[in-house]
């Protein structure tokens, strides 16, 4: 007798209903409930057996993988789980290889909640170092609906193998970590803890780029985010116990906070460093681990390795501790202090013994006698508001021109313009266009207001091409004409004058004239046309510039902060005005903030104007400049090299911003000891330069400093005192005798000097710097201490301790006494 055929709804409900007793009874009480449907039975058997087969149901599979999932072509299997398979796929539109988590059933209500918790978290985090949610659906397999949800595909091996395989150093090993670390912070600002942090979990990509993965045992601490239902139960354990923190193994979910994160990181950088686990998990039973987890102590780096004595064992030390209050408040801590460490900082949860402070110090700044690669960091700090100056570029451009009565005026001029265009002329450049402009111009206009604000609209142009020298006659005229015809109060008028000093002060580096131009602009612009008006906002953020490319960096604080506080939030000017507060912090010794501030105004850019935007670069830049002043100089790498991409394919090859990028790519250069290759690459920056702009070109300045280090390094004294008379002359003449680039650069020429046996001539450069430092600095400036303490080594290495003595414990008297870090209000 044939049975009658099972409708497909109950086959699908009872298939459901299998899956979920599966999960929480086992599989006697899936025969039982089958027995009660005979006539399904054997159908849903079939199905169960299939999905078996596939992988998404119970233990290995036993035949190949499917085809496809839903709008996915799968290629193969990267790895299982309790929750679901992973698959190698290729997504159809748009196409891309991707990640395909599927889940292995649909195991009741509880699993689901807890698998679509899972995306929706990942699809919070949005960081280059954590896996990229794509897609988050559901699809057919052997008949039933599952849920899956497609990621980023990263391409690399586990953290530890990496480290392995690649025989890392200590340094490159505390590098990874501290980007782990702030992938880690991120999730916890989204109000995410990972709770299976380890290195299985972090995969290290071609690039060397470390990805976290997972996050499918995150607890959400944003109220928000709280699921009732899947919180763990007290007493059940989530995670790996070897990277466990003592609370997590307790079993207690409101006892697990980011702090948990951070035991964790603790362990894998422990287990990176030592090569061993703090506390060893395999064999014995699970309570006696747990014990263990609770109550013992792990031995202290230093006596695993003597080399990981001092900072590193103090570090890992405070992640381990076995109170969360004792452990670094966040992820973001424990990477400062790793950077900290990194860069031969005091770190902040050592004690600060008068003695550690100065011997970081000492390490930091004796190379400014030494002539190693902290000379070149050294330099690229002091000129960091000159180039910055330089790269902005003109961020005007991407303003409208509706403020100018005769806009049609100037759509005229623009359309016979490039109307001379000859569109069969190959290699037709922006430059020819422009300078078909200027004679247009000599033929026009007889109303004096449009010709102003053509020759404006052509300056600016000019000066976004890099054309600096071409622009200023013609901004300067249209100031001048404006103020004439209009008066110096109309916006107008205003709005030319502030575009010349930023031309002046960031693009030409004339900033004495820069300041005269400004002068008085935003407190008329405010008496005449409101204290809200946006270009009161515009002329102080050129003047925020001014002062910082003056060294005036407290000045540059202080109106900074006032900017910032009164832009509309989230505004084009508060990033601003955040970015030169970066550079103003970064110059005054507050490197972790200057980074902080830079990265959340490159977050923001990315995120309102995208990648190919000026504005973007200039965020791009200062954010390159922050990492490098940090000692992140491989995470810098990256940006400055997708800088000079976005240069050369934008603005060309010869563009300021394009040179300017690729010096500041000689720092990873000597950072990977290419010192060949850098000589290169700033010999090519300085033919340009020669053959385009001015010898006191800002780009040509800043890589020459470069090249007299290179000099040295390559052991011709010679050539690096050419070089570093001239770069010094240079200085002497752009920024005055007492400006601090002018004193380091008399520091850094004494150094060459000393190399080459001019003792007499650096100890003469070295009082001199010294004396201006105090005068126009004061004594507790670090950069005056740093000179206080070179000449101190610079004695003691002439064999004159009597001299050199005096100095080093002035130098530490004064760093002890150094005022407390800024805070960012």
């Amino acid at each position: 007798m044939k049975l009658p055929t099972p409708e497909p709804d109950e086959v699908r409900n009872l298939i459901a209903e299998c899956l979920q007793l599966r999960e929480e009874r086992g599989v006697r009480a899936v025969d039982e409930l089958l027995s009660r449907h005979p006539d399904s039975a054997d159908l849903v058997r079939e199905r169960l057996d299939l999905l078996g087969r596939m992988g998404l149901v119970g233990g290995e599979p036993e035949e190949a993988q499917p085809e496809r999932i839903g709008d996915y072509r799968i290629l193969g299997v990267l790895g299982r789980g309790g929750m679901g398979i992973v698959y190698d796929a290729e997504q159809a539109h748009p196409r891309r290889r991707v990640a395909l988590k599927v889940m292995r059933s649909w195991p009741g209500e509880k699993g689901r909640l807890r698998f679509q918790l899972e995306a929706e978290l990942l699809a919070r985090l949005q960081h280059p170092n954590i896996a990229a949610m794509y897609e988050v659906g559901t699809a057919t397999v052997g008949g039933m609906t599952v849920p899956f949800f497609a990621m980023e595909l990263v391409r690399g091996v586990s953290l530890d193998r990496h480290a392995q395989e690649h025989d890392l150093s200590t340094r490159a090993r505390v590098e990874l970590l501290a980007q782990i670390a702030d992938a880690v912070h991120h999730a916890h600002l989204k109000g995410i803890v990972h709770r299976d942090l380890k290195p299985a979990n972090v995969l290290i990509d071609e690039r060397g780029r470390p990805v976290v993965l997972d996050f499918g045992v995150a607890r959400a601490i944003d109220p928000d985010l709280e699921v009732e239902t899947l919180r763990t139960q007290v007493g059940q354990l989530v995670g790996t116990l070897a990277y466990m923190s003592p609370e997590q193994a307790g079993g207690d979910p409101d006892e697990i906070d980011s702090r948990s994160d951070v035991y964790s990181l603790g362990v894998i950088g422990y287990e990176l460093l030592a090569g061993q686990l703090p506390l060893e998990v395999i064999g014995g039973s699970a309570l006696r681990t747990l014990e263990r987890l609770r109550d013992e102590e792990p031995q202290i780096l230093g006596r695993l390795d003597p080399g990981l004595r001092g900072d590193l064992e103090t570090i890992f030390a405070v992640c381990l501790s076995k109170s969360r209050e004792q452990r670094y408040g966040s992820a973001h801590a424990l990477a400062a202090d790793l950077r900290r460490h990194l860069a031969a900082e005091p770190i902040s949860v050592r004690p600060a013994t008068a003695a550690y402070q100065l011997s970081r110090f000492a390490r930091r700044h004796r190379s400014l006698v030494a002539g190693s690669a902290a000379v070149l960091l050294a330099l690229v700090l002091g000129l960091a508001g000159t180039l910055h100056g330089l790269l902005r570029a003109s961020n005007e451009r991407d303003d409208a021109e509706a403020s100018f009565s005769r806009a049609s005026a100037l759509l005229d001029f623009q359309a016979r313009m490039f109307a001379q265009a000859d569109p069969q002329q190959a290699g037709v450049q922006v430059e020819d266009l422009l300078d078909g402009g200027l004679s247009l111009l000599e033929r026009n206009h007889e109303d004096p207001v449009e010709d102003a604000a053509i020759r404006l609209m052509l300056g600016k142009a000019l000066r976004g091409i890099g054309a600096a020298g071409k622009a200023r006659p013609l901004i300067t005229e249209a100031v001048e004409s404006f103020d004439e015809h209009l008066g110096p109060e109309d916006l107008q008028s205003l709005s030319a004058r502030i575009e010349l000093a930023s031309l002046l002060g960031s693009a030409l580096g004339q900033l004495d004239e820069a300041t005269l131009t400004l002068a008085g602009v935003a407190e008329l612009a405010s008496r005449v046309h409101g204290a809200d008006d946006p270009l009161v906002l515009r002329a102080e953020l050129v003047q925020t510039g001014l002062l910082v490319n003056r060294a005036e960096d407290a000045k540059a604080v202080e109106l900074g902060r006032s900017i910032e506080a009164r832009a509309e939030p989230g505004s084009l000017e508060q990033m601003e005005a955040r970015q030169w507060l970066a550079l103003a912090y970064e110059s005054l010794g507050e490197r972790p903030l200057a980074l902080e501030l830079s990265e959340g105004v490159l977050a923001w850019h990315l995120e309102h104007l995208g990648r190919e935007r000026s504005r973007t670069w200039n965020a791009m830049e200062t954010y390159a400049l922050m990492l490098q002043h940090n000692g992140r100089i491989a995470e810098a790498g990256p940006v400055v090299d997708q800088l000079i991409e976005l240069f050369t394919e934008f603005l060309g090859p010869r563009h300021p911003r394009t040179l300017n990028a690729r010096v500041l790519s000689v720092l990873n250069l000597n950072f990977n000891d290419e010192v060949e290759k850098k000589e290169q690459v700033l010999l090519e920056v300085l033919e340009i330069c020669d053959e385009d702009f001015p010898p006191d070109h800002p780009t040509r300045l800043t890589a020459l400093t470069q090249l007299t280090f290179t000099h040295l390094q390559l052991k011709r004294p010679e050539q690096a005192e050419q070089t570093g008379w001239e770069a010094f002359e240079l200085m002497s003449e752009i920024f005055g005798p007492e400006h601090p680039n002018t004193t380091r650069q008399m520091g850094s020429l004494a150094n060459v000097l000393r190399n080459i046996g001019q003792a007499q001539e650096a100890e003469g450069l070295l009082l001199e710097a010294l004396a201006i430092q105090r005068r126009t600095q004061g004594p507790a400036h670090p950069e005056t201490i740093s000179s206080i303490s070179n000449l101190g080594d610079f004695y003691t290495l002439q064999l004159r301790p009597k001299e050199g003595e005096p100095l080093h414990r002035e130098a530490l008297e004064l760093y002890r006494a150094l005022e407390s870090p800024i805070e960012l209000s």
